[in-house]
């Protein structure tokens, strides 16, 4: 649907300033940084020197500027989004493509790729992957043992009831579900690292 093509747009516009500027309230981007970046995209510099202020006026003025391109550019290509589509995204098309792509670059450098955040993936890949292996068997068993009859007590319903594949979508929305704390705690008692509180 034509339609698509504009929420793509706002996804990528938000993703990209939202988490530069997260990226800045965290420390990973300076003042300085920021204003560089988001100078560009906002038009000028922002009427106040007072950081959160500054960056705040900086995201409102960029994300602004960048729906009013990808909404004309989106009108400009009606015939094409109502035949086969256009060849890339609205963003990467607008006049503030480049400056919205090196926001992206830089974000990506500082945030997704600091050491500190890869360990907490590569946790995180650990804590769901030992959830699901813990859960998937228990769910596909016809005769389940011991173990798998107390893992399956600790699932919803759902996961318990309805053929192989109702049962495997249950085990997945549930542990979808999870807040990150709550799926680590359970990967920690599920392993034996940590034992539940009982009584």
């Amino acid at each position: 649907h034509p339609l698509a093509w504009l929420v793509e747009a706002a996804d990528d516009i938000c993703f990209h300033i939202l988490d530069a500027e997260d990226g800045y309230l965290l420390g990973r981007f300076s003042f300085d940084e920021m204003v560089d970046l988001f100078r560009p995209l906002a038009g000028g510099d922002p009427p106040s020197r007072e950081p959160r202020a500054a960056v705040g006026w900086l995201r409102a003025k960029a994300i602004g500027q960048l729906v009013a391109q990808c909404v004309e550019l989106f009108a400009a290509s009606e015939d094409a989004l109502l035949g086969e589509g256009l060849a890339a995204p609205l963003a990467a098309q607008i006049p503030a493509s480049g400056a919205l792509r090196r926001v992206g670059e830089r974000t990506r450098e500082r945030c997704y790729q600091a050491p500190e955040v890869l360990r907490v993936e590569l946790a995180g890949y650990r804590v769901l992957g030992d959830l699901l292996g813990t859960f998937v068997p228990a769910v596909l068993t016809d005769a389940p043992d011991d173990r798998a009859k107390r893992v399956l007590a600790l699932l919803p319903r759902a996961a318990r009831e309805g053929d192989t594949a109702s049962r495997l979508a249950a085990v997945t929305d549930y542990v979808a579900g999870m807040t990150d704390g709550f799926a680590v705690r359970s990967f920690r008692e599920i392993t034996g690292v940590e034992l539940p509180r009982v009584g």
